[in-house]
């Protein structure tokens, strides 16, 4: 799923906000999770069914894998206010490879199955999802950063809207809400308190708390048959849960997602290591791996993992799979489609109406107040 931005991000550029180009700590974890990404989806091509260890595995993964994603996302994402450029980025990092993948997708598709190609921009396409849920995050923390009480009020939010019958799939809206309090808690957290976690205790307590969580769901995983809310995609009556179920289970997932999230980070190398690189490309691992998920469903190399070797050799090779997904010279062929250079389609500065005669130029809101102060500290464009 992801990821895309925690895939897609990269960091806000106000002086008392910056971080470096390149974060080794987050592409770390990101590269982590882009492999936990990648094994959740095989493991949900029937492996799940045949293994229980299997199930365990997934249920685990997906107790925490997006909502970490979600969080680093938010976490360089930390305007109060909208800029031209940001705006921009949204549109490049976001919208333009959803539409672009969605198309590849549906066409690959319409060629295995031989059914009439079909474009569905409404309900996105599997792992599609997350494009449009990143854009939305994006256009909406600013407005819950200027709130009083943006983690609260994002958590009411994400808790009430299950109780809408008609939000759900259609435009990953169930989604944008239900895991948006994950964003907005990245994007509150400061990086000064988030490095706290590199501390020895804090590591020692995040792989205490993975190993105890993993061992608990190995246990416990026959009483958790695929239940809805690990996926975040309806609300609590297409669940069959009343809203009082339904308030308890999405309030536990918040509650694991967060500590499960702060462990991986916990016990992340902060030095830049070989997986760095392969983290910063993720978005590339992202949107080209549901390919091979989908062929090797198709041929039946999925089929193949019956017992735990078949388990530990499906892992294996999935984290090679993400290591050539993300090497340079995939990157290189895949630029095309993953970051296409669009920028005829991109407003400039130069673009603007001119200004009647005796009259400023008219300032977008985010010029005005505080939104000035980041624009002057942005520097010019």
């Amino acid at each position: 799923m992801s990821s895309a931005s925690a895939v897609l991000d990269r960091p806000t550029e106000t002086p008392s906000q910056a971080e470096p180009a390149r974060d080794a700590w987050h592409d770390n974890a990101k590269f982590v999770l882009i492999v936990l990404v990648a094994v959740g989806h095989l493991l949900s091509k029937g492996v799940t069914e045949r293994m229980g260890v299997a199930h365990a595995l997934y249920v685990w993964i997906y107790l925490f894998h997006m909502p970490a994603f979600i969080f680093i996302a938010g976490h360089f994402s930390r305007r109060r206010s909208l800029t031209e450029r940001s705006v921009q980025g949204i549109v490049m990092r976001a919208i333009v490879p959803f539409i672009v993948f969605t198309v590849l997708y549906a066409t690959a598709a319409s060629l295995v199955t031989g059914n009439a190609l079909r474009i569905d921009l409404v309900n996105p396409y599997w792992l599609l999802w997350f494009l449009p849920a990143l854009a939305a995050w994006k256009l909406i923390t600013p407005v819950y950063l200027n709130l009083r009480w943006p983690l609260a009020i994002s958590l009411v939010v994400g808790l009430g809207v299950g109780l809408i019958e008609r939000v759900g799939a259609d435009f990953s809206i169930s989604r944008i809400f239900s895991l948006a309090p994950f964003f907005v808690l990245g994007a509150m957290i400061t990086p000064e308190s988030l490095r706290r976690l590199t501390q020895p205790l804090a590591r020692m307590a995040g792989a205490a708390v993975l190993l105890v969580s993993a061992t608990l769901v190995f246990l416990f995983h026959d009483h958790i048959a695929r239940p809805g809310y690990l996926f975040w995609n309806n609300g609590y009556d297409k669940q069959h849960l009343t809203a009082l179920e339904g308030f308890a289970s999405r309030g536990a997932m918040y509650v694991l997602g967060a500590v499960l999230l702060l462990a991986l980070l916990a016990v992340m190398p902060t030095r830049r290591t070989w997986i760095a690189g392969l983290g910063a490309a993720s978005l590339y691992i992202y949107l080209l791996h549901g390919f091979l998920v989908r062929g090797a469903s198709k041929f039946g190399l999925v089929d193949l993992v019956t017992d735990v070797p078949g388990l530990i050799a499906m892992l294996v090779v999935t984290t090679a799979v993400c290591i050539a997904l993300g090497s340079p010279w995939v990157r290189k062929l895949a630029r095309p489609v993953v970051e296409p250079k669009l920028k005829w389609l991109l407003r400039r500065d130069d673009d603007e109406d001119p200004a009647p005669s005796g009259a400023g130029r008219d300032r977008s809101w985010e010029d005005r107040g505080h939104g000035g102060r980041e624009r002057a500290s942005s520097g010019s464009r």
